[in-house]
């Protein structure tokens, strides 16, 4: 029996990114649980991959459907907020794999997702408008950097950068982790969650917002 994300029990009155946050929320409380169930060694359900892929196109769609809400001073603006959905979508698709789905299936959809991620991110500037809105995206194109030497180096730059224009040093202990998993050598599966819990066990600490 596939197990379904359950969203709805979470959803507020939307706001820009709302309908991304809740996928991503419900995403997270399934990984826990599936991490509980793991931990006790019982059998994990499978999950119903595609449902989450419809349930981040749809937020994708409702993101965009505020549009007509706001006001945009430029065209550029506008194509840039149009970019920062689409980096909000791969990045929910990304740790949704990450998250659920098994290693192989990971191993084999992560990296095309993240080609589209990096793209995207290369077309808005991290000192722009919309930098207070790339730290979590940046942060899981940078867990899927593990063996990418170019890419780190990439994502590093656009968290400085991001740090620089939006005053705020919160992602610094992002980009410490990051550096940390990136220097590992021997990561199951290459997955940043489960080491994340161990680093956490260790007395590390960071947040991602």
């Amino acid at each position: 029996m596939e197990e379904t994300l359950d969203i709805e029990s979470i959803k507020e009155e939307p706001t820009i990114f709302s309908d991304y946050l809740e996928t991503i929320h419900a995403i997270t409380i399934e990984e826990r649980k599936r991490a509980t169930l793991r931990g006790q060694r019982l059998t994990l359900p499978s999950i119903d991959l595609k449902a989450v892929e419809t349930g981040l196109e749809n937020a994708r769609s409702m993101t965009r459907s505020l549009i007509q809400h706001l006001y945009f001073c430029t065209e550029q603006l506008k194509r840039n907020f149009n970019q920062v959905v689409d980096i909000y979508h791969h990045s929910g698709l990304i740790y949704a794999y990450q998250a659920l789905a098994e290693p192989s299936d990971a191993a084999t959809c992560v990296p095309k997702i993240l080609t589209c991620l990096l793209r995207d991110l290369r077309l808005v500037s991290t000192s722009g408008h919309f930098a207070q809105d790339l730290a979590w995206p940046l942060f899981i194109a940078g867990t899927a950097c593990i063996h990418l030497e170019d890419e780190q180096r990439l994502i590093r730059r656009f968290l400085q950068e991001t740090m620089e224009s939006t005053g705020f040093s919160s992602c610094q202990g992002a980009l410490k982790f990051l550096q940390v998993f990136w220097s590992e050598k021997n990561v199951e599966g290459d997955n940043w969650i489960q080491f994340a819990r161990t680093y956490a066990g260790e007395g590390h600490a960071f947040l991602i917002f």
